[in-house]
């Protein structure tokens, strides 16, 4: 069975954000991620529109829930861009939960013990590595394929 999955489709959440009172506080949300939200001040709405991302996401991995790939945003819709490791992750994490595969069977597959797996799908960890992340899409049996357009 061939699953595909485009790093596009986890990549790019539309955002919706709305300054209801007037105040110049924005509630924020992240299409398509519930309970994704936040507010900020229109300066901020990117970062705390990431920070809400990473929070939900981490949430939602913990309790063995995926993260959807984003809907497509609306003409002129304002969008978060997930960083590419991130992405990354988020997709190993679906593509794990498809399979039935769980993060101790994939640190026996990758001959590392469970910790640096859970350590791996940690979002706000910044130190994974493509190479890394990679390795673990071949040990659940993917093929990872980079393509630009």
């Amino acid at each position: 069975m061939r699953i595909t999955m485009k790093l596009s489709d986890y990549r790019v959440y539309p955002v919706t954000a709305i300054d209801g009172d007037g105040n110049g506080i924005y509630t924020i949300s992240i299409d398509g991620i519930p309970g994704a939200t936040t507010e900020a001040r229109e300066n901020k709405i990117d970062e705390w529109a990431l920070a809400a991302f990473v929070d939900i996401s981490e949430a939602r991995l913990q309790r063995h829930q995926i993260v959807p790939a984003a809907p497509r945003p609306k003409e002129g819709q304002r969008t978060l861009t997930v960083p590419v490791v991130t992405a990354m992750k988020v997709m190993l994490w679906s593509a794990m939960n498809e399979r039935g595969i769980t993060r101790a069977e994939l640190a026996r597959r990758l001959g590392v013990i469970p910790q640096s797996v859970v350590q791996l799908f940690s979002l706000s960890r910044k130190n994974s590595s493509v190479e890394t992340l990679v390795r673990a899409f071949e040990a659940i049996g993917m093929t990872v394929e980079f393509t630009a357009e």
